[in-house]
């Protein structure tokens, strides 16, 4: 979670404010090959996004936050991706 937040503040910085308010939603990325593949599917798609690096524990890119989406059209892409989902450890 603490990485999704890193990419989000970024995104915020670089991509600038909202408009109008807007959600957060967390999907679900295997690795980082297949968060690197979204983000290559997003740069087909025109759709802007900061990708997070984690300077501190050699991890690669563990995150990424999109702009806000506000049509349908920038949506779509996304349904394709399963939902976030919290494994707890026991």
């Amino acid at each position: 979670m603490v990485q999704i937040a890193h990419s989000a503040l970024e995104a915020g910085r670089d991509l600038g404010k909202p408009t109008t308010p807007t959600h957060l939603i967390l999907l679900g990325a295997k690795s980082e090959a297949h968060l690197l593949d979204i983000a290559q599917a997003l740069e087909m798609q025109d759709i802007k996004f900061r990708l997070f690096h984690e300077p501190d524990y050699d991890t690669g890119y563990t995150s990424l936050t999109t702009e806000p989406l506000y049509s349908d059209e920038a949506r779509k892409y996304f349904k394709k991706h399963s939902l976030y989902k919290f494994k707890e450890i026991s």
